[in-house]
């Protein structure tokens, strides 16, 4: 039963209410965000198309695949959850700026390599990130959310297949 409160159904990941209580756990603890911490937020590119082009079966196809490339590849540590449709989060500790920015950009590489057999064809897709540390100043991991969230749409917005990380008042992009 707990399995079934926990993990998104399709993806076998933590769903998002169970990623926002494993947050709660994390941030109500002294000094929680002075420790060197990312959230990225990673949404599949143009997803809808998927759907329309090859029904819900193909687009399932899609999101378990990146799911499982991604749960493969990331650390143990991290704690990588489905937090609604073709978006994910995944929440990164004992991370500097540098390594954070490597990691993403090895993820974004790496689904963008990714090959997904589905109904006699090859199905392909790119991601985009959003990041954000966690600052001293923040007093709620929503604003921690909040801040990759707009470095996801200025990911987006720059043409997708991005990653972007958002720095106390702007983003900074990575080079493709």
């Amino acid at each position: 039963m707990e399995n079934l409160a926990n993990l998104d159904p399709l993806t076998g990941i933590l769903n998002r209410r169970a990623f926002f209580e494993a947050t709660s756990l994390i941030f109500n603890q002294p000094n929680a965000f002075e420790r060197n911490q990312f959230l990225m937020i990673i949404d599949i590119d143009h997803f809808k198309r998927f759907n329309d082009e090859f029904g819900h079966l193909g687009g399932d196809e899609v999101l378990v695949a990146v799911v499982n490339k991604l749960d493969a590849v990331k650390r143990s540590c991290d704690l990588f959850a489905r937090l609604g449709g073709e978006e994910f989060v995944l929440l990164m500790e004992d991370v500097d700026d540098k390594e954070a920015m490597m990691l993403a950009n090895y993820y974004r590489k790496l689904i963008a390599k990714l090959t997904v057999p589905f109904d006699n064809q090859i199905l392909s897709c790119t991601i985009s990130i959003g990041m954000s540390a966690t600052l001293a100043s923040d007093s709620d991991f929503k604003q921690v959310l909040s801040r990759a969230d707009r470095a996801l749409y200025q990911a987006k917005d720059l043409g997708r297949n991005k990653v972007c990380t958002w720095k106390e008042s702007q983003p900074e992009v990575s080079p493709s």
